[in-house]
């Protein structure tokens, strides 16, 4: 049955079209009428009914247009003692009564996001926005905890451009957090010792990636020197932050989203060559092949900083970085990850030291004694109550031809040293940090964050506490 409109009323004067001689149906297939009543004790306003359509797909032929058309309507007022009828003119619709349908693009592909992340690093604290022309049509879609987002739902038309914003649901200060994890003293040294400036002449044998060069080229000048480890070296001690401040925040200009093939194949002659740089944006274009049944991109993470590859995505085939187990008298070899402040660390071995606070002439001291020798590095990230002590200064004990550092923000405080030739820290009592406080014990006051520390070869090592 279809309507066919009484030309003698407007097509919107809903009770004229129906009682007035109003406007008829024919039978024609494909056709049919539905017939909505209402009826309330109280009144009724607002939306009162809602109607869904299923589309039938009919071909490609098949003509959408006004096929769906608000035809007539009767309103009555029964709160009398006898019915009112709204009259003719009274009970209108909108000036367009007919609903005209454009299919989307017949188009079956699922569409997956996947990201091949560090073990140390939670990836279901980042995500995507997808954007169309520039607009956003989905929400934040975290990753899974196996690195996956379907966004088949967002992703509809071969004919508009797609991209997806990377976020992050870390605020700036637990993004910062994660940065005092992944930018380190032993980062420092492995750049050190690739610039040749560690007292080995290792120049340009200690980096395996390309990934490794443009984390740590601090000023993108695409040429590494000591200048940019020195940089590097500045922002562990706190007087330098290499972080590039655009107004965008810390997570934009610090967190690397690459897709992966390119992140692969970034080699260290690339970096050297002035190749064109990988897309490290945390906006990427996504162009779908609908011709697949499943579609995935896939990202790999890198960092700013992030030169032994502790949280960044390992590049297939190598290592982050060329840190090998080795025989060694001195420490305890690690072959394999260890977990070290919930980090699983791949280093050259395991150091050891004791940890210990205690009350000293009415002050807190916290005190570091070294065991180890052969270390040329050293950095601890020390939590404080600073509702109950005040940082009052760091003293150290690591040798005349070391440089020593210590700072203090918001109840942390960072402090290390570094023999920047390559040369070993004293061992015994080699940091000592004091705290003013009207306390009788330092239980519970004083924590250690994280720990990193580097050997004579500017390799990683693993500091354990006893």
């Amino acid at each position: 049955m279809k309507w066919t409109v009484n030309p003698n009323y407007d097509a919107n004067d809903l009770w004229a079209q129906w009682s007035t001689q109003g406007g008829s149906y024919t039978e024609v297939a494909g056709w049919e009428v539905d017939h909505v009543e209402a009826v309330s004790l109280s009144g009724i306003s607002g939306n009162y009914a809602t109607l869904k359509f299923k589309v039938k797909d009919a071909g490609a032929n098949h003509n959408y247009t006004d096929n769906i058309v608000f035809t007539m309507a009767r309103i009555t007022d029964n709160t009398g003692t006898s019915p009112y009828v709204f009259p003719v003119g009274k009970v209108r619709g909108y000036d367009t009564m007919s609903i005209t349908h454009i299919p989307l693009e017949d188009l079956d592909s699922n569409i997956y996001i996947k990201a091949d992340a560090n073990s140390n690093f939670d990836v279901t604290k980042v995500g995507v926005v997808v954007q169309k022309n520039g607009s956003p049509v989905s929400n934040n879609l975290y990753f899974d905890s196996g690195g996956q987002i379907n966004v088949t739902d967002y992703i509809t038309t071969s004919t508009d451009s797609y991209t997806l914003d990377f976020v992050t649901s870390y605020n700036a200060t637990e993004w910062e957090a994660l940065l005092d994890n992944i930018i380190t003293i032993s980062d420092v040294t492995l750049t050190l010792n690739e610039l040749g400036k560690y007292g080995h002449g290792n120049v340009g044998t200690v980096f395996t990636t390309g990934i490794q060069y443009s984390a740590v080229d601090s000023n993108n000048d695409r040429d590494l020197t000591p200048q940019d480890a020195y940089n590097l070296l500045g922002h562990v001690m706190g007087s330098i932050d290499i972080i590039p401040d655009d107004g965008t925040g810390i997570f934009n200009n610090s967190f690397k989203p690459i897709k992966k093939t390119d992140y692969n194949t970034w080699s260290i002659y690339k970096f050297k060559n002035n190749v064109t740089e990988p897309n490290h944006s945390v906006v990427h274009p996504i162009t779908v092949d609908f011709s697949q049944s499943s579609y995935t991109e896939w990202f790999k993470f890198g960092f700013i900083g992030d030169a032994n590859g502790s949280h960044s995505s390992p590049v297939d085939g190598t290592d982050a970085s060329s840190l090998t187990a080795r025989s060694n008298n001195n420490y305890t070899i690690s072959s394999a990850p260890v977990m070290s402040y919930g980090q699983q660390i791949l280093a050259d071995g395991i150091i050891q030291g004791e940890w210990s606070t205690a009350i000293e002439d009415g002050k807190v001291v916290a005190t570091l004694r070294l065991l180890s020798t052969e270390v040329t590095a050293l950095q601890l990230k020390v939590d404080y109550d600073n509702t109950v002590l005040t940082f009052e200064e760091a003293v150290f004990n690591t040798g005349n031809t070391v440089t020593n550092f210590a700072s203090e923000t918001n109840g942390r405080v960072n402090l290390g040293s570094i023999e920047q030739n390559g040369g070993e820290i004293d061992t015994g009592d080699v940091f000592k940090i004091y705290f003013d406080g009207n306390v009788t014990s330092p239980v519970g006051l004083v924590s250690i964050f994280n720990t990193d520390a580097a050997n004579t070869d500017g390799n990683r090592l693993i500091l354990n506490l006893q």
